[in-house]
């Protein structure tokens, strides 16, 4: 049976300062890479403002190197 695997990745930004994570703070490519967006988390900073914590995941492909 195969298992499929996969990649993470995480991407913390401050919003009020770097602006949307749409608007190229991230790199455009991560859809054409193979990433996929699966979940956002808002946390609260002490200065009562949020910090944004974008959660991507892609599929590893693994060759057969046994013949």
């Amino acid at each position: 049976m195969y298992m499929r695997k996969f990649e993470h990745f995480a991407y913390s930004c401050r919003p009020y300062l770097n602006g949307p994570i749409f608007n190229g703070s991230v790199n455009p490519n991560f859809g054409k890479d193979g990433w996929e967006l699966v979940n956002v988390i808002h946390l609260p900073t002490p200065s009562g403002r949020y910090e944004a914590v974008y959660y991507f995941k892609r599929e590893v492909y693994e060759t057969n190197t046994t013949s």
